[in-house]
């Protein structure tokens, strides 16, 4: 536990969660008391989470926070409620697919895997912790006040998921007054598709979001009435690409044109074929991506090749290709070839027989 006297510092943190002050009070507290590594965290996250100066400096304090984190995280996940039902994680543990565990010194993000859950400890999560990202699974229609509630005005991240959920679902959670401020969204469900793009796509709806993850049946159409509203020129982040999406070779033409011109990571699928390969590789939109997953299309030898010898390509590192009709001799030749960005190919996926 954290040294005696802390609660009040905590509750002052956890009714402020975006005001850094409380928290370096705390640091300075914990300094006097007896736990500097929280208190050097702290600091540290805040510096991060407001831009470090030059990238040699940034990545210098990343490696410290993973050394604090790696030293003392029992400890200080030990010091957080446990119950049956929920968990503090959020997303999955990819780094290009999680929200931070630790934001800016403190644990901040939880997931509940029933919204029967939720309902039965959110207020002794929101109290333990300045909580700033949480995932509700297996939400029905009949769920949908809880996220009026108060306490997600403070959150920025939510990913919600249920199969029951479609369009008129979609735009009573959309357009929820505490969600306003989210700048991660992501949500799941069978019934969730280009209608369900209309609604959080009208005017006004989630102003500040940066990130957005849609897993339904969700096509180009979806694609075109995000680039044209004004999430367009907002989003740094834009993943359709799950089992049930099937966004293809017209909505990577859209992506490739240009209107998401703040994007760095881009997840798309699961029908693009090579002219939509290629029209990615050709477009200056590749030269802003930090990331590229295109698993699981109908992409082949043209549109590998275009990619990976793509001109456009700065800061880009990875491409994921994986599960595309790649024939084997391509993709064990693009794999061997580092060149200025590793792709990955999987030529053992598409063997005969290896897919079923």
């Amino acid at each position: 536990m954290p040294p005696p006297g802390y609660e009040p510092f905590l509750a002052a943190i956890c009714a402020n969660p975006d005001d850094d002050t409380p928290r370096l009070v705390y640091a300075d507290w914990l300094d006097e008391t007896g736990d500097p590594d929280r208190a050097e965290l702290i600091r540290l996250e805040v510096r991060l989470a407001a831009g470090a100066p030059g990238r040699a400096d940034r990545e210098s304090l990343k490696q410290r926070q993973r050394e604090l984190i790696q030293r003392n995280r029992d400890r200080w996940l030990a010091e957080l409620p446990r119950a049956r039902g929920f968990e503090w994680t959020f997303g999955s543990e990819d780094q290009w697919n999680t929200y931070w565990r630790f934001d800016r010194g403190f644990v901040g993000c939880v997931t509940f895997w029933s919204a029967a859950a939720y309902r039965r400890a959110a207020a002794r999560v929101f109290r333990a912790t300045p909580v700033r990202a949480v995932s509700v699974c297996g939400v029905r229609p009949t769920d949908l006040a809880l996220f009026t509630n108060e306490r997600f005005s403070q959150c920025r991240s939510l990913c919600v998921n249920g199969d029951e959920l479609g369009p008129g679902e979609v735009e009573r959670i959309v357009t929820a007054a505490p969600l306003q401020g989210l700048t991660y969204f992501r949500i799941y469900g069978a019934g969730i598709g280009d209608d369900a793009v209309d609604r959080l796509c009208e005017p006004g709806v989630l102003p500040n979001l940066t990130v957005l993850w849609m897993d339904g049946l969700i096509g180009d159409r979806g694609v075109e009435t995000l680039a044209a509203s004004h999430h367009g020129p907002r989003l740094e982040g834009l993943h359709l690409n799950f089992q049930l999406t099937h966004v293809g070779d017209r909505g990577a033409r859209v992506v490739a044109k240009g209107a998401f011109r703040r994007l760095k990571q881009l997840s798309l699928g699961k029908a693009i074929q090579d002219p939509g390969a290629v029209a990615l590789a050709r477009s200056p939109v590749l030269g802003r991506l930090d990331y590229l997953y295109l698993d699981g299309n109908r992409i082949g030898e043209t549109g590998a090749i275009a990619l990976k010898n793509s001109p456009q390509i700065r800061a880009l590192k990875e491409i994921y290709l994986r599960y595309n009709p790649i024939p084997k001799a391509v993709a064990e030749r693009i794999e061997r070839d580092p060149g200025r960005v590793r792709v990955w190919a999987d030529p053992v996926a598409w063997e005969p027989g290896a897919e079923e």
